[in-house]
């Protein structure tokens, strides 16, 4: 008699073992699932069904990074890219007339204000669908603007698989005429903006990405040592102080106890390489973490040109989906604030 092939044993296998084997395939390269799916019928219904992917999600917690979009160097000023940086990415490499001001949740953000496409000065893009929606800004006056997007369902949400789904945009201008602050909240649902938050500041917002942490969007001050924090529950706008140290760029991150921290890049730190402080925001005030992180290693992704700047930086967002670094990639010791 002959002994049974390996692949006939595989298929006879109990359902729910074989869904124990499939939940386990690492999630940095979604092409094992693609494969398995093509295996039989039954694996293909298992692995699209909604449950099994909730399972998957909720078993390896940390999302894969499919991509950066990447925008600057050789680019001009209104145009960005999709970088894939696995071999089987869902999302196709692709340009973008745009320049990207946030990603989170699984949803980008970009400014529109170059090229007014379609009339609208503000693009969230969902890059597993390509589904794009167009916001008009707020009518508010300001010489300088950034904006964040995130999902509208705040702590009520595990954000595992919330893109599609309600929406909020922030949007923050600041006008030196005036030195005032002002910030709005756009909600999908409604399709309006909220009355506008203000507060009194004597310096532009930086377009550098936000960062969400404790139920309030912080937002860099170009050349200046304040934070402008925007209370979501509240919508009130307000002035935070960050550490007086001078650093060549700084990037907002989340730390791992789920407070505010700071990427600082100081490249006086070692020759020929870029270094990295951590500050965390504690209830004596911000405390330097740790020593220098050496980041020489840490930048080299081929199709990615590498600069001496931190723009952006992985965020604890559940949502597998792609980051919005427009110089370079940090990896996700910077959110942990060690």
């Amino acid at each position: 008699m002959e002994p049974p092939r390996c692949a006939d044993s595989v298929l006879e296998l109990p359902h729910d073992l074989i869904e124990e084997i499939l939940i386990r395939l690492p999630p940095l390269e979604p092409s094992c699932l693609v494969r398995a799916s093509l295996v039989c019928k039954p694996w293909r219904r298992l692995i699209s069904s909604a449950s099994f992917l909730r399972r998957y999600r909720v078993f390896h917690r940390t999302p894969p990074m499919l991509g950066v979009i990447h925008a600057g160097g050789e680019l001009s000023d209104h145009d960005s890219r999709f970088v894939p940086t696995t071999s089987r990415s869902p999302i196709e490499p692709c340009h973008l007339n745009w320049w990207p001001l946030d990603c989170r949740h699984g949803r980008a953000l970009f400014s529109n204000n170059l090229c007014f496409i379609d009339g609208f000065s503000l693009v969230v893009w969902d890059p597993m669908t390509d589904g794009r929606r167009g916001l008009h800004e707020p009518d508010i006056p300001y010489t300088r603007s950034t904006a964040a997007v995130l999902c509208a369902a705040g702590d009520g949400c595990d954000h595992l698989a919330c893109q599609g789904g309600p929406f909020l945009v922030v949007f923050v201008g600041t006008n030196d005429r005036e030195d005032i602050a002002r910030a709005c909240v756009y909600s999908s649902e409604t399709g309006e903006w909220s009355a506008p938050a203000s507060v009194h500041l004597n310096c532009d917002v930086d377009i550098k990405p936000s960062v969400l942490v404790g139920g309030a969007v912080y937002f860099l001050c170009s050349f200046s040592h304040e934070i402008i924090r925007y209370d979501l529950a509240k919508q009130v706008l307000t002035v935070v102080d960050r550490p007086p140290e001078e650093y060549d760029d700084i990037v907002l991150v989340e730390a791992e106890d789920g407070g505010l921290a700071l990427a600082c890049l100081d490249d006086g730190v070692h020759p020929h390489c870029n270094g990295i402080y951590v500050w965390s925001m504690e209830a004596v005030g911000w405390v330097r973490r740790g020593g220098v992180i050496d980041i020489r290693n840490m930048l080299s992704h081929p199709k990615i040109p590498c600069t001496r700047s931190v723009c952006s930086a992985p965020r604890r967002a559940q949502t597998p989906s792609c980051w919005t670094p427009t110089m370079a990639s940090l990896p996700s010791i910077l959110g942990r604030g060690k």
